[in-house]
This record gives C-alpha cells, sequence and structure tokens, in this order.
C-alpha cells in the first residue's frame, strides 16, 4: 500500500462502548484540534531531510513500542 499525500498519515480503530466515554474522547479530539497545526507539502519539504528520515524512521519503529 502506498502512502500519498492526501491520506492521513495517522490511523485509528477504536471501540467505543458508551456514550460518555464518546463524548470524552470527542472533546479531547477537539481540544488537540486546537493545539495543532496543519502541515502542507511545502512545510514539509522546508523541514529538511534528517527531520523528514526521523519522522520515517519514528513511524517504521511506532509499531515495537
Amino acid at each position: 500500500m502506498s502512502n500519498s499525500l492526501s491520506q492521513p498519515l495517522v490511523n485509528l480503530l477504536i471501540v467505543i462502548y458508551g456514550p460518555n466515554f464518546a463524548k470524552q474522547l470527542e472533546k479531547v479530539y477537539l481540544n488537540d484540534l486546537t493545539e495543532c497545526d496543519e502541515l502542507n507539502y511545502e512545510d514539509w519539504i522546508k523541514q529538511g531531510i534528517l527531520k523528514r528520515l526521523s519522522y520515517a524512521l519514528a513511524r517504521l519503529i511506532s509499531s515495537f513500542l
């Protein structure tokens, strides 16, 4: 499977056991959105090769953590 820029970098699969828990997760998610910045292709390229390679390495080893 190839990863294109149009696909999200993070995939998340969760099971919600109740409406209260779902609301808590939604609140956390919406708060996270206020703390993040959009990263477009031009900004990604400007980060430099070492930083981009460190992200790639982190993605590779994340399943082992």
